[in-house]
């Protein structure tokens, strides 16, 4: 089913780096370079470089998103709560609880983690919904310096979850129509635009091949 199988068996940054090095020079053919003072962040977040997430429907076919609550205040939506967040001192760059934007649940791999267990966590820590993966999508590839990573998308089917959700980090969850997230994608509503839209596209194109 998985066109990408992948699971890091360490439990150590230098470990990982060395892994995540040279994986990603192979398959992305852009060098990295990072040191341990990332090692905080990979045990709060997870490894950047590796990522894993759905487009996970329900029954009646219209597709879990979740409203994401921390942004870095660069990417708020809301030019008003953008502009308060910088005349309060924060910078660009600054991570704070804002408007976020509708996305796809999505996430970073753990140390010791594969892909597909990663996509199952992350769907259920940001919308508490079980889900099971049917078949995998497409993969994403960024080669962004300082954010190259690989993240593979998967179509899955929802079990079960809350009608709505809130964390940290989630603010609201719903689901929606294929033509209601391109409704979202026009009204600038979506969190990571280029990324979802080309996850829809996937979607689409696999029910194209299903009928």
């Amino acid at each position: 089913m998985s066109k990408i199988t992948l699971a890091i068996p360490v439990t150590s940054y230098l470990e990982a780096e060395q892994i995540v090095t040279k994986w990603v020079h192979a398959n992305l053919g852009t060098p990295l370079m990072y040191d341990s003072s990332r090692q905080a962040e990979i045990n709060q977040w997870g490894l950047p470089w590796f990522r894993s997430g759905a487009v996970v429907c329900n029954t009646a076919g219209k597709i879990l998103m979740v409203h994401e609550a921390r942004v870095k205040v660069k990417k708020i939506k809301d030019e008003s709560l953008r502009q308060k967040f910088l005349d309060e001192g924060h910078k660009p760059g600054d991570w704070v609880d804002g408007d976020g934007g509708w996305n796809i649940p999505a996430g970073r791999l753990c140390l010791s983690e594969g892909f597909e267990d990663a996509c199952i966590r992350e769907v259920r820590e940001e919308s508490g919904h079980q889900i099971i993966i049917k078949d995998y999508l497409y993969s994403k590839h960024s080669e962004e310096p300082g954010n190259q990573h690989v993240m593979p998308v998967y179509f899955a089917e929802d079990i079960s979850g809350p009608e709505q959700y809130r964390t940290a980090e989630t603010s609201e969850i719903g689901w929606f129509s294929l033509e209601e997230i391109r409704k979202m994608q026009a009204n600038n509503l979506l969190r990571s635009a280029k990324s979802v839209m080309s996850s829809i596209e996937a979607y689409e194109n696999y029910l194209a091949k299903m009928n």
